[in-house]
């Protein structure tokens, strides 16, 4: 009985949640790109398949032979779009970093 109606005010209460702010779902999503990045560099390089699966579909464009190796996200959420800038400092190796940066404007 207590199950029952524990499930009748979760279910109702669960759909009725705010909508997270756009700031907040653009760094779920910047989180989640530098975690895909930082698990496909274990394997010591950085191929276009993994670029493809880490940008999540979404509009992205890399510079992987430079000095300073990086990629370049357009995320879009609710009508907005952003940009940010995914850089490997200590080069694309398996023991790199990935630091992420928001930028002004997109370059594409």
């Amino acid at each position: 009985m207590a199950v029952a109606l524990w499930f009748a005010w979760a279910i109702p209460a669960f759909f009725d949640r705010p909508d997270l702010p756009v700031d907040e779902l653009f760094g779920k999503q910047v989180g989640l790109t530098q975690y895909r990045l930082e698990h496909a560099l274990e394997g010591g390089a950085l191929t276009e398949e993994e670029n493809a699966y880490d940008a999540a579909g979404e509009k992205w464009r890399t510079w992987l032979e430079s000095e300073t190796p990086r990629i370049v996200v357009e995320y879009r959420v609710n009508g907005s779009h952003q940009c940010y800038s995914f850089t490997f400092p200590d080069g694309l190796n398996k023991t790199a970093t990935v630091e992420n940066a928001e930028l002004d404007h997109c370059s594409f």
